[in-house]
């Protein structure tokens, strides 16, 4: 068995007020935890148009929006968040 910490995220960014936020070059955001609600925007990696659906509509490199309560986590592979003027939350590098 692999050693479990190695399947943990790597870091994670502080995301406020609405800017962007880019994941470090060759890694990728795997989840998004909301502290104050806010809507959210998600997007995939450029190299691959459809990584994720939304509501059975495919998400690309477009993103998103998404409104999220505090606690609510979102995993998947993004490749920026940006949140709303009102929206805070964690997301982990993995």
């Amino acid at each position: 068995m692999a050693y479990p910490g190695a399947q943990l995220p790597s870091s994670f960014f502080y995301l406020d007020a609405a800017t962007e936020a880019t994941a470090p070059s060759n890694k990728k955001f795997v989840a998004f935890t909301c502290v104050e609600a806010g809507t959210f925007t998600f997007k995939s990696p450029e190299s691959s148009a459809s990584l994720f659906d939304i509501n059975g509509a495919a998400v690309g490199a477009s993103g998103v929006d998404i409104p999220l309560e505090a606690g609510m986590t979102v995993y998947g592979t993004f490749s920026s968040i940006t949140p709303d003027a009102f929206g805070k939350g964690l997301a982990y590098v993995g």
